[in-house]
Order: C-alpha cells, then sequence, then structure tokens
C-alpha cells in the first residue's frame, strides 16, 4: 500500500518551479512524482521545461535573486564574436583579463559575459559589453588617445591572435535591473 505524505514545491533554480507529491510505500521506500515531466538541464541535472516568473516565485515565499546591474534605457551592450587561432584562446583571455577589461571598467563600461557559442567553432568566443550610451561605445571602441601605453600594446598583442571578429549592438530599451 502506497501513502501520500504531501504536497510539495521544489526550486529547481534559474525561476523554475516543480510542484510534486511525495509517497511512502509499506516498505519506508519514499517517491517523489511530479506534475510536469523534468528534463535535462544540460549540467548532469533536472529542471522543469519552463521557467516560472519571479511572481510567482516571491508569491511563494521564495527569496528573489538580486536584480542584474543595468545602464538602464538607451544604454548599449555590444556582442562581439571573434574568431581566434587555433592557438589564440587562451593569449586573448589572459590580455583581456589582466588588462583590456580593467581599462574598459576604468573607463565605465563593463564586461557582461565571456563564453562561447556551444554550436560553434572551438576558436570562437562572445562577449558582451555594456556602455552607458552609443558616445561611450565610439570613444572606447579603440584605446588611442584615452589609454596608457600598456593597455595600446596589449590591445595590440590581443589583435594578432583575432582572425575576424563581428560585432552587434543592441540598445537597451527597459528599465530592467538595478541602476549602476
Amino acid at each position: 500500500m502506497t501513502t501520500t505524505c504531501a504536497r510539495l514545491v521544489g526550486e529547481r533554480g534559474g525561476g523554475k518551479l516543480a510542484v510534486g507529491t511525495a509517497s511512502r510505500s509499506d516498505d519506508a521506500a519514499l517517491a517523489v512524482e511530479f506534475e510536469s515531466p523534468l528534463v535535462s538541464d544540460g549540467a548532469g541535472g533536472l529542471c522543469t521545461r519552463h521557467r516560472v516568473s519571479p511572481y510567482a516565485v516571491a508569491a511563494a515565499g521564495m527569496p528573489l535573486a538580486a536584480l542584474p546591474p543595468t545602464f538602464g534605457p538607451r544604454s548599449i551592450v555590444a556582442q562581439t564574436t571573434y574568431q581566434l587561432t587555433p592557438d589564440g584562446r587562451a593569449q586573448f583571455q589572459a590580455l583581456s583579463t589582466e588588462t583590456i577589461w580593467p581599462w574598459y571598467t576604468s573607463e565605465g563600461a563593463r564586461l557582461m559575459i565571456f563564453g562561447a557559442d556551444p554550436l560553434a567553432s572551438s576558436n570562437e568566443v562572445i562577449t558582451l559589453l555594456a556602455f552607458r550610451d552609443i558616445s561611450d561605445w565610439h570613444r572606447l571602441l579603440r584605446p588611442q588617445g584615452v589609454a596608457s601605453e600598456q593597455m595600446i600594446f596589449a590591445w595590440r598583442d590581443r589583435e594578432q591572435v583575432i582572425v575576424n571578429q563581428k560585432t552587434k549592438l543592441l540598445m537597451v530599451g527597459t528599465q530592467f535591473g538595478r541602476p549602476v
């Protein structure tokens, strides 16, 4: 015989809630059956197929993650895809981490993402950089005249491992986030 012990709501991370029923059998085995099927999260775990709104998470009494920082409407996010030389990724990342991204930060820009598209070539990387407005993006397009000699050399050295690059500019259209 199986006895229903409890109904439960589990937070699976990233705004994904799972509703289920916990049951116990006569042999003391415990089972949880979820109302919605769980799918792979791509990292060895399980999650629901759809996200739950932050409002539903708050209504369930669960803490919300902090809002991400934002420069607000009309700020610019530059999404750049770099195709690198076959052995250039480590040098690209080192020069960017040690010199170029700190320079951007000192000039008021902000690195949002450094990563790769898992469906693209292994020698491609993507960055998303946030700028207060289009004039800041133009001003920081190249470091000449507004940067130290060390920064200019790092920029030049990094260009040596870049085969091709493509940038898209995205203009933010919402107030979502925590103003910075």
